[in-house]
């Protein structure tokens, strides 16, 4: 029997896609304000962030902007994502990860309708 090896990063850039897919079918959008999908953030690894940046910078809209975020975002000593002045309120840093968390989505849902494609399973059957 074949064991089923789990990656908690990879498993959590999963539910934040979810998540914000949930929020589309309810709310018809994306809600900024939504408790748990900042509680990730707060408690992302660098891996974590590493996982949505490989979905993340295949979309058309990633730009010098979010990845020079990122390189300061990557050289934090300990790694956090936000910092306790960064809660409950608008910063820069709250807009470029919510501005990531819209990037990887749009990548991912792509792939996703690219594989139901029936174009691209011509061969496959």
């Amino acid at each position: 029997m074949a064991t089923i090896i789990t990656d908690n990063d990879q498993e959590r850039v999963a539910d934040f896609y979810l998540r914000l897919m949930e929020h589309i079918k309810m709310y018809g959008a994306p809600k900024r304000n939504d408790k748990q999908i900042w509680n990730w953030v707060d408690e992302m690894t660098e891996q974590t962030l590493s996982d949505m940046v490989t979905f993340a910078i295949h979309n058309k809209y990633w730009d010098h902007s979010i990845r020079d975020w990122l390189i300061e975002v990557s050289e934090r000593a300990p790694f956090y994502m936000r910092n306790i002045s960064d809660k409950r309120r608008s910063s820069d840093n709250n807009n470029n990860i919510w501005r990531l968390l819209m990037l990887m989505r749009e990548s991912i849902e792509y792939r996703l309708k690219e594989e139901d494609n029936p174009r691209n399973r011509l061969f496959t059957q």
